[in-house]
Formats: C-alpha cells, sequence, structure tokens
C-alpha cells in the first residue's frame, strides 16, 4: 500500500512552479496541522493575482511560522496582501517585496503579530510601516529595502517616499537599503533603545534624519551619498560612540 507521507509535510518552497501543479498540490496536502513553513517565488500576470492570493490564504493558518513571498505582477495592478497574515500568532519570520501600496489595513489594531522576530519588507510607501512594527512587540531584526521608482520609465509616479519611522524597544538588528540614487527619503527617524547593529545604505537622497536611544549599538555600517541633509553626521556619531565596529563611506 502506498504512503503518501508528503501530505503531512508542513514546510513548502515554491519556486516559478507552474499554477495549476501548485493548486493540485495545495489542495491535497492541506494537513490536519496546517502550514509551518511558506515560501513562494514567482511572477504572474495580472489576471493570475486572485489565484495566488487564494494560495496565501491557504497557506496562513494558527501554526504557521514563516512566511516568505516574492511575487512580482506584470501590469499595474498590485498584489493585495490577504488580512490574516498580519495576525498570525505563532508567525516568527515574515518577509514580502511588497509593502505600502499592496496593503489596504490603516487601522493598528489589525497588526497582531506577537511571536513575530523577523521581518524583512521591500518598501513601495512607507504607509502602515509604523501600524505593523507597531504589533511587533518582539521584534529583533529589521531589514527594510526602499523601492523607489524612476521618474525617467514611470513619469507619472512620484519618486519621492513618505516619513520612515522606526519606532522599537525589542528591535536588535537594523538594515535600511536604497539602492536608487534619484530617489529621496524626506525624512528617516529611528528610536531603538535595544538595538545593537544598524547598518544605512541610502545611495539616494536623505533629506533628515533623527534618532534617539541608540547608545547600545555595537556595530554600525553608514554608507550615504549625501551628507549634507537636515541632519549633522558628528551628532549622529555621537549617537553611536559605543560602537566596537564602525564603517563609514561618505560620496556626493
Amino acid at each position: 500500500m502506498a504512503l503518501y507521507l508528503w501530505k503531512d509535510l508542513q514546510t513548502f518552497h515554491f519556486n516559478q512552479s507552474s499554477f495549476t501543479s501548485v493548486k493540485t498540490f495545495l489542495s491535497l496536502c492541506m494537513t490536519r496541522h496546517g502550514f509551518r513553513k511558506f515560501l513562494l517565488n514567482c511572477d504572474i500576470e495580472e489576471k493570475e493575482i486572485s489565484t495566488v492570493k487564494s494560495w496565501v490564504e491557504t497557506a496562513v493558518s494558527s501554526n504557521l511560522e514563516e512566511l516568505q513571498l516574492n511575487i512580482s505582477v506584470k501590469g499595474k495592478q498590485n498584489f493585495v496582501m490577504p488580512l490574516t497574515i498580519f495576525s498570525c500568532t505563532a508567525l516568527v519570520t515574515l518577509s514580502l517585496n511588497f509593502f505600502g501600496n499592496a496593503i489596504t489595513v490603516l487601522n493598528r489594531s489589525f497588526y497582531h503579530l506577537p511571536s513575530l522576530k523577523n521581518l524583512s519588507l521591500l518598501l513601495e510607501s512607507s504607509k502602515n510601516l509604523e501600524a505593523l512594527i507597531s504589533g511587533c512587540p518582539v521584534l529583533e531584526t529589521l531589514n527594510l529595502s526602499i523601492n523607489h521608482v524612476c521618474p525617467k520609465f514611470y513619469p507619472n509616479r512620484n519618486p519621492k517616499n513618505e516619513t520612515i519611522r522606526v519606532v522599537s524597544s525589542s528591535l536588535k538588528r537594523l538594515n535600511i537599503n536604497s539602492y536608487y540614487r534619484g530617489a529621496i527619503i524626506e525624512k528617516l527617524e529611528i528610536d531603538a533603545v535595544s538595538l545593537e547593529y544598524l547598518c544605512l545604505s541610502i545611495l539616494g537622497e536623505l533629506d533628515e534624519l533623527s534618532y534617539r536611544n541608540l547608545q547600545k549599538v555595537e556595530t554600525a555600517y553608514l554608507e550615504l551619498s549625501n551628507a549634507y541633509g537636515g541632519y549633522s553626521l558628528m551628532e549622529l556619531l555621537k549617537e553611536i560612540r559605543n560602537a566596537c565596529v564602525l564603517s563609514l563611506n561618505l560620496s556626493e
């Protein structure tokens, strides 16, 4: 008698799988235990958004501990995240290659991730970021990649980003990257009393930098292309004066 042990697996990683096979597989292997890890990496057409959303909704359960979504939509329509993702009480690691415009929630009460320790986001907009962080009381690692559009190719879209606020009493590691040199970050605010590792790699323009409670930082990597915004670099260095490792790279 054949034993379909794969039906009881709780870790799934789909990478550019065909839609038919994934849909069939998910319908067959949903177990009474639910998923523990779910990783999905795919490029989709606009007409396939609803199908992929149903996969994510199927994967989200009370037992889900790790969710990684790398979804690229060919078209103008956004992939709107299922709201249930932001109330997974067992979720420890969350990685999304889109956040901001793809999120419809504004109320802070929707964000309840009491077990989340690792969060990685590709920011289309900083909208709802502060509310999300506030709903993660034990967050330890935060990776933010600022996704700016190029006005040369998207003339009707504004490359400016709203104020980015990172406020957390539990955060230990913070990485913020912005690789598009033509982009403008209007303001970056950091308040993290437990922070030990700080990496800022901002190749675009940073108009204003606000910070506090960074005295515990032990390692800092600072790569800034415009050090003449509305902040003092010397004051920042004083704030992280207890760092044992410091790397500083400035360019115009």
